[in-house]
């Protein structure tokens, strides 16, 4: 069984609970609907389900025992109260990941519902997926987001009179409403960040995250510790991996390459080049490591909306590389 997506997997959840919005039953359609496979994983889920019994009933939330499982979890404790049915060998660790996988998302979806509605709690929670391409959103304050396939962003139908709060998976780039006197607070697992007015990129990573200012003044901190923050302004960028920032002038021309559809290099090293094309071709591209001489070669080149293996054709005419295709992705080497 391949990897569902989270956001998906969280949506399912909802469904087999019947809680999930319309909106949400939407995007799960869609997601199924959009390849056979991922309709198999679905219904290989729902049996895997159905197989773990009395395992995976919802009780009526309790935050107490959530917080305690949670608890006991990262402890490497997990007790299981209920009486467990018959599962096959095979999936026992897949539903045990299932069942730890509902309990956290009951916590964190109610976590992530306070943050976002504290101060509006009669607004509906608006939940917008880019399943199969970038998705251009218009908030209720007039901000604009760019959200990048793959991405998920959560925010109330309507923001409250004090602050705009969202929620991102993933990546996206902002161009925000300016408003002094409400605040805008992008949430994601690791950080907080809250502007007045400006543009600027987060990518949500599971490493790290990224934020990128194009505009204005950004304000990032670290999400279980306010207090640890960094101040960015226009063509600054940092990641936080959730132990410690790292704060830096922008060098990558290319952030943005998966909105313009373009990539521009003007002698930027080929480390730099095999990793902006992986990003944006989401194809891992490769350097042959038995050969460290090649990782410094400069690239200067323009590719608007060309196929992967069409720009490393003209990679490999004006470095004298060469490269093959190997299951993984593409590596590049010295013939």
């Amino acid at each position: 069984m391949k990897e569902i997506p989270e956001h998906i997997r969280e949506i399912i959840l909802k469904h087999l609970h019947g809680t999930e919005s319309p909106q949400e039953g939407a995007v799960l359609n869609a997601w199924r609907n959009e390849d056979p496979a991922q309709d198999e994983e679905y219904r290989e889920f729902l049996e895997i389900w159905k197989e773990s019994g009395t395992l995976l009933e919802a009780p009526q939330f309790d935050s107490t025992r959530g917080w305690n499982t949670i608890h006991e979890q990262f402890n490497g404790n997990l007790t299981v109260h209920q009486p467990l049915t018959q599962i096959k060998p095979g999936k026992y660790k897949l539903i045990m990941n299932i069942a730890i996988a509902a309990t956290l998302a009951g916590v964190f979806a109610f976590c992530g519902w306070w943050l976002l509605t504290r101060n509006n709690p009669d607004r509906d929670l608006q939940i917008v997926s880019a399943l199969t391409d970038n998705k251009l959103l218009n908030l209720p304050d007039g901000s604009l987001v760019r959200l990048r396939k793959g991405s998920m962003l959560a925010f109330p139908a309507t923001f409250s009179k004090k602050e705009r709060n969202v929620q991102l998976t993933g990546q996206a780039f902002f161009d925000v409403k300016p408003d002094r006197d409400h605040p805008f607070r992008i949430m994601t697992g690791k950080t907080v960040i809250e502007v007045k007015g400006t543009s600027f990129l987060v990518n949500a990573g599971a490493q790290a995250d990224r934020v990128v200012v194009a505009s204005g003044k950004v304000m990032v901190s670290a999400k279980n510790d306010l207090s640890r923050s960094c101040l960015l302004q226009a063509q600054q960028e940092a990641s936080f991996n959730g132990s410690q920032f790292e704060q830096r002038a922008v060098t990558d021309s290319n952030y943005l390459a998966w909105h313009t559809h373009q990539l521009s290099f003007d002698n930027v090293s080929l480390t730099q080049v095999v990793a902006d094309l992986s990003d944006y071709y989401e194809v891992p591209v490769m350097l042959d490591h038995s050969q460290p001489t090649i990782e410094n070669l400069l690239v200067v080149g323009h590719f608007d909306q060309q196929p992967l293996e069409s720009v490393l054709d003209e990679i490999i005419t004006f470095t004298g590389l060469k490269y093959r295709k190997e299951k993984e992705g593409f590596v590049l080497y010295k013939p």
